[in-house]
């Protein structure tokens, strides 16, 4: 599984309006994230930071996930509910 050339992985924080912020591109180039094309083997882990640009005024209130398949088919659905993490 490659985790940082975009699919399988789609992801995207989601304000108070319901305005989402995808993933940046390029987000092998953060530092700690394995390079593009590393593949993830079944059984193995590994850390990986999802950077989003959201606006300065966005009160993000949720994380949306999915694992997309080549078919263009989403296979896997996750929400995460941020609303209880501390301000910045």
């Amino acid at each position: 599984m490659d985790l940082t050339c975009s699919l399988p992985i789609v992801n995207a924080l989601i304000d108070d309006q319901g305005r989402r912020f995808d993933t940046i591109d390029d987000i092998y180039d953060v530092a700690g994230n394995p390079e593009c094309n590393v593949q993830l083997q079944p059984g193995f882990d590994d850390e990986m930071q999802f950077v989003c640009r959201v606006l300065k005024d966005a009160v993000v209130t949720t994380w949306e996930f999915s694992e997309y398949g080549l078919e263009n088919e989403v296979h896997s659905h996750g929400v995460v509910d941020l609303g209880c993490l501390p301000a910045p």
